[in-house]
């Protein structure tokens, strides 16, 4: 996912206006999009792919793509399990 410096300026902006654990979540999920699209392209799969491994739409795929998706452990079991990769492996929270 890659980000321009206009959206990553308004990124850091609402981020700034959000509570500390709002803000946390937001970056969490956006690390677990970063880590999800980066999984495809190492595995040379698309969206339509990934949809089809987990029994959802291309639509939902693109949500969670996005960076704003909420996600439950559920999806994040489903996805790993798709991918063949432990997500949470992968994500370091920068508040350890």
């Amino acid at each position: 996912m890659k980000i321009h410096k206009s959206e990553k300026v308004l990124y850091d902006k609402l981020l700034s206006d959000l509570g500390n654990e709002a803000a946390l979540a937001a970056d969490m999920s956006a690390l677990i999009a970063g880590r999800i699209d980066y999984l495809l392209r190492m595995r040379g799969m698309s969206h339509k792919d990934l949809a089809a491994a987990t029994s959802h739409t291309q639509g939902v795929v693109s949500r969670w793509l996005s960076g704003h998706h909420n996600f439950t452990l559920n999806t994040i079991a489903k996805i790993s399990a798709a991918l063949g990769h432990n997500l949470l492996d992968s994500v370091t929270p920068s508040y350890r």
